[in-house]
């Protein structure tokens, strides 16, 4: 099943669970290697017996293991650029376990193999950090609220600059937009069901070109406020953040 990097890390745990935990629960096996191309991204397949962590700065695989989103992340300037892969082996028991329940044991592994191989340490503290505000737009949504509140996320189709989806929750469409935006969403829209969405808008590093195609199409912005109703407000807002202490490049497998 694969797990977007913007799916999985929020809500499925708890902040200071794993850190208070006296034995933290271990992968049966694992290889951590450099790695610099292909896919990126968590897997967790099939059985549910392996977890493969692929093409990730430490940065964000720090981020998927505490649970926080990757520029809520802070430390040495190499964790955001150098790229590695980690497999691993998660025991039948664990596998067998409820989704939730399974992943709160594979992120509470994936921080102690991080202690391990990555010589990792880590605190948490509070602080002001940019965020959007979703709001309604003025002349209210143009979004058709079509089904009762759900924190179920939809299969949606994603490109450079489209957005489509069906009966998507408000929850889902704030995750997309912080990948936009690159600055994390909070809601005060006032959504309180699933409704259908459609956004077209020019990618920020294609809007200008003039031969791109994409130069009559209007900024993300823009796009929510004429097509959806919406608007993002700047703000700033106290958060929790990681910081790391201390990280070494990885020991051999």
């Amino acid at each position: 099943m694969i797990r977007l990097l913007a799916l999985i890390a929020v809500g499925l745990y708890p902040p200071g669970l794993a850190e208070a935990q006296s034995v933290a629960p271990q992968f049966e096996v694992a290889s951590v290697k450099p790695s610099n191309s292909g896919p990126q991204g968590v897997w967790d397949e099939g059985s549910h017996e392996r977890l493969r962590m692929l093409n990730m700065t430490l940065k964000s695989i720090v981020a998927e293991a505490f649970g926080v989103k990757d520029h809520r992340v802070f430390g040495p300037a190499w964790i955001e650029v150098e790229r590695f892969e980690i497999i691993a082996k998660i025991s039948p028991e664990v596998a067998k376990l409820p989704e939730e329940q399974r992943w709160k044991q594979i992120l509470a592994m994936t921080q102690a193999l991080l202690a391990d191989r990555f010589k990792l340490e880590v605190h948490r503290e509070t602080r002001e950090m940019p965020v959007y505000a979703l709001m309604p737009a003025k002349g209210g949504l143009k979004l058709g609220q079509i089904g009762p509140p759900s924190s179920d996320w939809v299969r949606a189709r994603i490109g450079r600059g489209t957005l489509e989806a069906k009966e998507m929750p408000v929850a889902q469409l704030m995750s997309i937009l912080g990948g936009v935006v690159g600055r994390e969403v909070v809601d005060e829209s006032g959504i309180k069901g699933v409704f259908d969405i459609k956004l077209d808008w020019a990618p920020d590093d294609v809007a200008a070109n003039p031969g791109s195609g994409v130069a009559d199409k209007p900024s993300i912005f823009t796009a929510l406020q004429e097509q959806a109703g919406l608007k993002l407000e700047s703000r700033k807002v106290p958060m929790e953040v990681v910081i790391v202490d201390r990280a070494e490049r990885p020991s051999g497998n």
